[in-house]
């Protein structure tokens, strides 16, 4: 059957409209089309445009920098740039555009405070900055070992807001990294503490002593757990030097990380 596709079609579907009343041939593709139904209040036309983006290379080749001009500080008023840059990182990860993470990286060195203090209108739960969302979107989409973006995903640990973030992120190869801002983390999440011991006992052994003084001063049950969890470890493979060291350091005492 012959005539034209359209975003939001099935090819068996001929009098479907995509978004607009009649929707928008491939071969009338063009940026001022794609940035409004990417950036507008239409959510199904958007999800149109996404679905068409993945089946068809031209629909990504516009969307690219449109998702990357998207993350850049404008001069304008902060609350509408919240609004795009929060829709570009969003659709950045639901597409893998690789290309948004050295332009998000330069924004974010030319004004971290306006990724840190302006809040995501679309993050769920609400309430959290758009740093969130960066972070997640560099985590998700930067190439391995690239420096700049590492540096980048480290630097969160010292973030409050990122922190838990960085975590999971860079933690299993932080090592040392971690350590000055082990007590913060793990008074925001004493849930961790069982696994980053696990991480120091297992990974980054020669930090462990200092994991265990950064944590001296930390409530009993974080202490317990962690120290419970280190030792316990340390004694599987036979460090039981460093194991006795971690449990003075920790204020513990008996078999395990007990007080």
């Amino acid at each position: 059957m012959g005539g034209r596709r359209f975003w939001g079609q099935s090819p068996s579907v001929t009098d479907r409209a995509g978004f607009g009343e009649r929707g928008c041939p491939l071969e009338e593709l063009n940026a001022s089309t794609v940035e409004g139904v990417l950036f507008g209040d239409d959510d199904a036309a958007r999800g149109d445009l996404l679905r068409r983006a993945v089946e068809d290379r031209r629909v990504l080749a516009v969307l690219t920098p449109l998702i990357v001009a998207g993350v850049a500080r404008p001069s304008g008023p902060i609350g509408a740039w919240a609004l795009r840059a929060a829709r570009a990182l969003q659709v950045a990860r639901a597409l893998s555009v690789r290309a948004v993470v050295d332009p998000l990286l330069s924004a974010w060195e030319a004004e971290p405070d306006a990724f840190l203090t302006v809040l995501d209108p679309l993050s769920a739960p609400p309430g959290r900055p758009l740093a969130v969302a960066a972070y997640a979107c560099v985590r998700a989409l930067h190439v391995g070992g690239e420096p700049r973006a590492t540096a980048f995903l480290h630097a969160g640990l010292g973030v409050p807001v990122l922190r838990v973030e960085a975590y999971y992120a860079i933690g299993a190869e932080a090592g040392a990294a971690l350590v000055p801002h082990l007590a913060a983390l793990l008074a925001e999440r004493p849930e961790l503490a069982a696994p980053a011991a696990t991480l120091f006992a297992l990974r980054h052994r020669d930090a462990a002593l200092s994991a265990s003084e950064a944590l001296a001063a930390a409530p009993l049950p974080v202490r317990r757990a962690f120290g419970d969890a280190l030792i316990r470890h340390l004694n599987r493979v036979k460090a039981v030097r460093l194991a006795v060291a971690c449990r003075t350091r920790l204020s513990l005492r008996g078999g395990d990380g007990n007080p």
